[in-house]
């Protein structure tokens, strides 16, 4: 009479897990840190290449106006030497006329070393060139 059975069964169903949530949340940050992170080299590598070219093109452009100069100082030296010969220079313009071609010349060469290694900047920009 008193002997009394009782069965029962629990069941949980986790519908909404805080864990899961702030995993995900996590997760979120994460991709748009990435995206951030991804724009920000897109960007840095659009003014790397930009300040390469304009580097590149200005030493060329100086190549072209140290090139004309020096043609100049040559002809002015050509033009020297002659008058120096028949005498109407003196020595001291001359002299000075022969150590502005040779200056010029020495820019000459400095703007072409100057144009190699923008060249180089801008390959490697390209990401053509070899990274120090």
């Amino acid at each position: 009479e008193t002997d009394r059975w009782t069965v029962g069964v629990s069941l949980t169903v986790p519908i909404f897990q805080y864990s899961n949530l702030a995993t995900l949340s996590g997760a979120h940050a994460d991709e748009r840190r990435a995206e951030a992170t991804l724009q920000q080299a897109d960007r840095q590598a659009a003014v790397n290449l930009s300040t390469a070219l304009t580097g590149l093109q200005l030493a060329v452009e100086n190549v072209d106006v140290m090139t004309e100069v020096r043609d100049a100082a040559e002809t002015r030296a050509e033009i020297a030497r002659g008058q120096y010969s028949t005498g109407l220079c003196s020595y001291t313009d001359w002299d000075l006329i022969e150590t502005d071609l040779v200056a010029q010349e020495q820019a000459l060469l400095s703007a072409k070393q100057a144009a190699v290694n923008s060249e180089a900047d801008w390959e490697q920009a390209l990401g053509r060139g070899d990274i120090p």
